[in-house]
């Protein structure tokens, strides 16, 4: 379908200019709310189409900022085949962030899918030239922006055309991040002159109307075609006259402007439209086609395939304000009960909240969990800090867990001061006991420490322990690390020591396995021969630590340790399996292996 657009020659051609002989590989649109940047993004993608060009298109909307991936799960909706062609260790992490395949096992690392990304969109371009298309870019949400702003950052050098449109103005900054030195070909879209606004109203109301009262629209709305048209709209609801004494009869505030033109839809409507603008996939699955019936023929609404979209997003925010706080919260309640997403169902659960709720902060802290594992660490932390809101603040040893998620999933992230001021703010409670200690333990391993400042933490941090002997664990296997790390190793050997028996006590393979790797190597490294009682160990629970990075995994460290000793053969064996594992699981880390093998 032919993309009608009025007024817009100039900022039309330099679009046709730039796909025919690009002099910047990326082309961005932007302007104010309703300016129309949306109908020249869709006309360049229309004449890409044209080109030849392949074109992955993503228009993410304002609900799904908070969503993971969802701007990449459609940017890649018709690529799944190429994915499916990748080698596994890129084809496993955008699989599992896209939820193509099971989140189990080790989580997978942002760079992961950015890598994949890349990987896909390189793939892709080979087939022939490609265009990636994003409209309302400042609605990308944190974990597709990342893994963009990798890809494209490289994907430009490798012929592949970036076309972007971003609302400009307070609170719209685009996560998505390009280097401009790659070359931006910016265009901001203006006011339409008068006379273009006459031929838009004409041909999208069917309206003539005289020129006094068109000038008075264009002025009011200083050129703005969706203002414009609004106004039009709220006109012609009175009959469409106006004396010239008369002001137009609509407030100067938008959002009353937008209010009003969906006060005179059927009241039916009201509840459906607040829940197309708060769902992060709206479909008439979920919504239901007969009560949006009205809304479809006034043009608030479109069909986009199988979704629904508002005309533009500004009617979406305008609808989702038309309620009131209870009836929101009402809304989210039972959209929790319509949406698959486990993600999404939380952020409706939380959305719906009134107050501490235990039920639900176990809830969001399950979908912080998945998030993290798809490789999204920001909403993870986002779901996070929600599960520490609606905790029961009397619950200390609660409270701690969650603040130690949250600051874990920002460190992730690449948020160190979030995660320190998360932790700090929970310090200065002034829990007592294993509630303490877990935050010493967390502030400890953010990396912003000397090492000295570091080990003290962790001292406190094993005197407050009270008695759980997995947290002391976990804290002793930290303290040896860092002893050993700062060249007294001898100091380490008791803290070594005590961090397997307490490990034995508690049974789990993955704590088990660590306090085995820190008194091996803590064994090796003073000179004590090689530990091959507890390396065997180790190796042997190596099958139960899935959820462990393969970098230390027991495969790796004592595939290195082989070869420290001169044992080469089994050296290779452990770090040629090593690598399968990481290979097969998209693991990153794998690039430990990769030099160690090197080094072998």
């Amino acid at each position: 379908m032919e993309i009608e657009v009025v007024g817009r020659d100039e900022e039309l051609a330099a679009i046709e200019s730039w796909l025919d002989q690009p002099d910047a590989p990326v082309f961005l649109l932007e302007g104010e709310a309703g300016i129309g940047k949306t109908t020249l993004w869709l006309a360049g993608v229309e004449r890409a189409r044209e080109r030849g060009l392949r074109v992955l298109v993503a228009r993410p909307a304002e609900a799904e900022r908070e969503l993971s991936f969802a701007t990449l799960g459609d940017l890649l909706a018709n690529v799944h085949e190429q994915i499916r062609s990748l080698p596994s260790p890129q084809r496993r992490p955008l699989e599992r962030a896209l939820l193509l395949k099971d989140v189990r096992g080790a989580p997978v690392e942002p760079r992961a899918v950015a890598v994949a990304l890349l990987a896909t969109l390189t793939a892709v371009a080979r087939e022939r030239p490609l265009l990636v298309a994003v409209d309302d870019v400042q609605w990308v949400d944190a974990a597709s922006a990342i893994a963009l702003s990798f890809a494209l950052r490289r994907a430009v050098e490798q012929s592949v055309a970036v076309l972007l449109a971003r609302r400009a103005g307070p609170g719209t900054e685009a996560r998505v991040q390009l280097d401009p030195s790659l070359g931006v070909e910016r265009v901001v879209a203006g006011p339409l002159s008068l006379g273009a606004l006459r031929r838009l109203l004409e041909d999208r109301l069917e309206a003539r109307l005289p020129r006094p009262i068109l000038r008075r629209i264009h002025q009011r709305a200083g050129g703005n075609p969706f203002y414009a048209l609004e106004l039009a709209r709220a006109l012609a609801t009175r009959g469409g006259q106006l004396s010239p004494q008369e002001e137009l009869p609509v407030p100067d505030d938008l959002e009353r402007l937008l209010a009003e033109r969906l006060r005179v839809l059927p009241p039916e409507t009201k509840e459906p439209l607040a829940a197309v603008a708060a769902l992060g996939e709206p479909t008439l699955e979920v919504v239901g086609e007969e009560p949006l019936e009205a809304a479809f023929t006034a043009g608030v609404l479109v069909r986009d395939g199988d979704r629904i979209r508002f005309d533009h997003p500004m009617l979406a925010a305008a609808a989702y304000e038309a309620l009131t706080p209870a009836r929101r919260r009402a809304l989210h309640r039972r959209l929790a009960e319509l949406v698959d997403d486990v993600e999404e169902r939380a952020r409706h659960l939380a959305l719906a909240a009134e107050g501490p709720d235990p039920a639900l902060a176990a809830v969001l802290d399950e979908a912080a969990l998945r998030a993290r594992a798809r490789g999204a660490p920001e909403a993870a932390a986002h779901l996070a800090e929600w599960a520490l809101r609606f905790g029961n603040v009397e619950d200390h040893e609660a409270a701690a867990r969650r603040t130690v998620a949250a600051a874990e999933y920002r460190v992730l992230a690449g948020d160190y001061g979030e995660a320190r001021t998360l932790v700090e703010a929970a310090l200065s409670a002034g829990p007592a006991g294993a509630a303490r200690a877990r935050l010493l333990l967390q502030r400890a391993r953010i990396v912003d420490e000397p090492v000295d400042v570091a080990m003290g933490l962790l001292e406190e941090a094993l005197g407050s322990s009270g008695g759980d002997m997995r947290l002391e664990a976990q804290i002793l296997a930290d303290l040896a690390g860092l002893i050993t790390n700062a060249r007294r190793i001898s100091d380490a050997e008791p803290y070594a020591r005590r961090c397997l028996e307490l490990a034995e006590c508690t049974g789990e393979p993955v704590l088990l396995v660590r306090a085995l790797e820190v008194l091996a190597q803590n064994q090796f490294w003073l000179g004590r021969g090689f530990p091959a009682a507890l390396v065997e160990r180790a190796l042997e629970l190596d099958p139960l630590c899935e959820s462990m990075r393969v970098s230390v995994r027991p495969i790796s460290v004592f595939g290195l340790m082989c070869m420290q000793a001169g044992d080469l053969d089994r050296s290779r064996t452990l770090l040629e399996r090593a690598r399968r594992v990481g290979y097969d699981a998209g693991d990153l880390t794998v690039h430990a292996v990769l030099w160690y093998t090197a080094a072998l």
